[in-house]
């Protein structure tokens, strides 16, 4: 049997032990790879702890790349030309005569860009511009039209091509019946759902913060809610529709459901139609999220924009920490 001598402090001296015994074993075991380990460090991984140290000095250290404004511009919702582009527009419009009488633009719809060619040969010069093509949406008397206008751009020079031009734009609408919700099924809102509807309506325009957040039945008391302030009635609560997610097998009404519902509004202020005039005010329409459906006390519990329905999450229209105490209301100029 092999026999060997002290191999650490911690064995006592003189002492021979059993090479062969399993706990010496272990022991043996237990060096090794604590030598590797050691090993491992020093030559690996505090080598490679310097160098991510020295590249992220080199990097904090270098100047960022320069780039080119023109280029940098044609990938936001911006252009060197744009300002030059909506000058001419305006201008063209308001000349005498006007190419458009009685129109106005309605919206900036972006910009195409043209690239110079590149030089063919050493002795050809490279054009140092290049060419932005905007486009616009134009309104008269209920009729659409694009215009578009060119200019060429050098760095922060900009200059208009050529007068603008002006395309009229079908009046087309999507055939057939558009669907409110996609994915959702459709369902005849109980009178208990219009009642709920209408009496978050009647919260909604009271211009009062704590109404709406007891109509809404929001028992955080960190919430608030930002009602519409300066109506002075409500001429109509129209509950267009209402859907829910079907599922598979459910045979019982759902709890759930969200509702398309349209407001008619009078502003404080406002002239309201005499007998035989007009009857409502032009209606505002919400989707709104509502709980308990299929019980006698349903609840609105969110709402939002026309196709917001099915992202609407319970209480999602609460402020956290913020108290509401007036909202602003629209100053009326007394007309219809």
């Amino acid at each position: 049997m092999a026999k060997r001598a002290r191999r650490s402090v911690w064995e006592l001296e003189g002492v021979e032990y059993n090479a062969d015994a399993p706990s010496v074993k272990r022991s043996r075991r237990t060096e090794r790879r604590f030598r590797v380990t050691l090993t491992l460090l020093a030559f690996v991984a505090v080598p490679l702890a310097v160098l991510a140290a020295l590249a992220t000095l080199a990097a904090a250290t270098t100047p960022p790349a320069s780039t080119d404004p023109s280029a940098a511009s044609r990938s936001v919702n911006d252009s060197i030309g744009k300002a030059a582009a909506v000058t001419a527009v305006d201008s063209w419009l308001a000349s005498t005569p006007s190419p458009l009488p009685g129109g106005q633009i309605i919206s900036w719809d972006g910009y195409t860009v043209e690239d110079p060619p590149a030089p063919t040969d050493s002795s050809t010069t490279a054009t140092a511009y290049h060419f932005e093509t905007h486009t616009f949406t134009a309104l008269r008397a209920g009729a659409l039209f694009t215009v578009t206008v060119q200019v060429a751009v050098d760095g922060a020079a900009a200059t208009v091509t050529a007068s603008p031009s002006l395309t009229p734009l079908a009046n087309a609408t999507v055939p057939g019946t558009i669907a409110t919700w996609f994915g959702y099924s459709t369902t005849t809102p109980s009178a208990n759902v219009s009642d709920a509807v209408s009496a978050w309506a009647k919260a909604f325009t009271s211009g009062d913060p704590g109404a709406l957040r007891r109509a809404v039945a929001d028992k955080d008391e960190s919430h608030s809610y930002v009602p519409l302030a300066g109506v002075s009635s409500i001429a109509n609560v129209n509950v267009v529709t209402s859907g829910y997610r079907p599922v598979q097998g459910q045979t019982a009404p759902p709890s759930t459901v969200i509702v398309r519902a349209q407001l008619s509004i009078w502003w404080t202020g406002q002239q309201q139609p005499t007998t035989g005039g007009q009857s409502t005010p032009t209606p505002i329409s919400y989707d709104l999220l509502v709980q308990d459906a299929d019980t006698a006390s349903p609840i609105v519990v969110a709402w939002g924009g026309p196709g917001t329905g099915p992202a609407l999450q319970a209480y999602g229209n609460a402020l956290t920490g913020v108290t509401i105490t007036s909202t602003p209301a629209p100053t009326s100029d007394g007309g219809n």
